[in-house]
């Protein structure tokens, strides 16, 4: 037997929320990483001046940042590499049939930005490798109705990986090195017309030995009622051993996790745990999206906004089970994103819709956090405990014998 404690079971407002830039309308399209030294650094758009900014805790106070004052609309990742190099990914405008991306990278105190070549339908995924080089990759169109994958390092590094032509037009992707530098890749791809039926295929991949090796992991068919339901951006983690896990979010609104299990993959409902995967109430619709993390033991975190957008929910996976807590509630939450540290602690950045601030909050983690009673541990104590009243009853009695 086991007895999980939640952390809220244990302790009351470890959740602290400040103002990071208190304009109008200033947070959405947010992101956040961390240095070296653990400060935060957030990337967002100020939807009134129609720009990019940064903003950077320094150890003293935040610093806010213009990136780029001429952007229509506006998403943004920030990556921060092993030199602490900020790079930042972002939306600048979009089009009838995709849009244009921006890659920008500060040196001293400047940004050098600059425009990448024209995407398909989904932005740029980047991430970083062991050394500090920077790999991107981009959706292209191919042709009417196929894509190419093309596979850039954004300052030099080894031969890049080729492209991969896809049968359909990519509609999610993701890319990620592996402990060893390998690399993974995940991407989505549509086939047929938008306005009838389509079949959504999710691949798997690895880059070994100068070429890909894919594996089709899954394979929708919908028509276009569905697909105005059901558009899952997969995100692709691996664990210490280079193991991949997806996450994404059903047509019913429930939090997936897709893992390997031998040679089949499986799929766990997250959040709600008790949801079947393609089976859930269409009265209730309890994710609206989410972003993740994973920490250096290999647990991952979850944060979530609500259907209706009420609650800021935030999930962590501890001995094999979730454990879910709400951060703020009784308002209208917006857009956020989630980095843990290497000490278990909790950084979100978040759009607050109500007040149009970006707003910081941290949950701090203590000892006591997600911790784990065993039966015999609490076995042990009890026997402990018996004997010291026990000790107390007998010494009493020896006391008033003595008397």
């Amino acid at each position: 037997m086991t007895i999980s404690l939640t952390q809220t079971s244990i302790f009351k407002d470890r959740w602290t929320v400040e103002v990071v830039d208190d304009g109008s309308l200033v947070g959405d399209g947010n992101s956040i990483a961390l240095d070296s030294e653990g400060n935060p650094h957030i990337s967002y758009v100020d939807k009134q001046t129609s720009s990019l900014k940064y903003a950077f805790w320094d150890g003293g106070e935040w610093n806010l940042e213009s990136v780029d004052n001429e952007i229509l609309v506006g998403t943004s990742e920030t990556y921060i590499d092993n030199h602490d190099v900020i790079h930042i990914i972002y939306t600048h405008e979009l089009t009838g049939i995709g849009h244009y991306d921006k890659y920008a990278q500060k040196s001293g105190d400047e940004w050098d930005v600059m425009t990448l070549d024209f995407n398909g339908r989904w932005s740029p995924i980047i991430d970083i490798d062991s050394e500090g080089r920077m790999m991107l990759v981009q959706s292209q169109y191919y042709s009417e109705n196929s894509a190419l994958m093309i596979f850039k390092w954004v300052e030099g590094g080894p031969p890049e990986p080729p492209d991969i032509q896809s049968e359909g037009i990519i509609t999610s992707s993701d890319l990620v090195f592996g402990s060893d530098d390998s690399v993974h890749i995940l991407y989505q791809e549509r086939i047929g017309q938008f306005y009838s039926e389509a079949f959504y295929l999710t691949y798997y991949g690895t880059y070994e030995d100068g070429e890909w090796v894919l594996s089709l992991i899954e394979n929708r068919s919908m028509y276009v009622g569905d697909v105005l339901n059901f558009r899952p951006a997969y995100s692709l983690f691996l664990d210490s051993d280079n193991e991949p896990s997806l996450f994404y979010i059903n047509q019913s609104q429930v939090l997936v996790r897709k893992h390997l299990s031998g040679n089949e993959w499986k799929d766990e409902p997250v959040y709600p745990e008790t949801a079947k995967v393609d089976e859930y109430s269409y009265d209730n619709l309890p994710v609206a999206s989410c972003r993740i993390d994973i920490d250096t033991k290999g647990n991952f975190h979850i944060l979530l906004i609500g259907d209706t957008k009420d609650h800021l929910i935030y999930g962590k996976q501890s001995g094999g089970q979730w454990v879910f807590e709400t951060v703020l509630s009784s308002t209208k939450v917006g857009q956020g994103d989630l980095v843990i540290d290497s000490y278990g602690n909790v950084h979100i950045s978040h759009f607050n819709e109500i007040t149009g601030n970006l707003e910081y909050i941290k949950g701090q983690t203590t000892k006591y956090d997600n911790y784990i009673f065993t039966a015999n541990t609490i076995t042990i104590a009890v026997v402990i405990i018996w004997l010291a009243i026990s000790y107390s009853k007998g010494k009493e009695s020896r006391d008033n014998h003595q008397e």
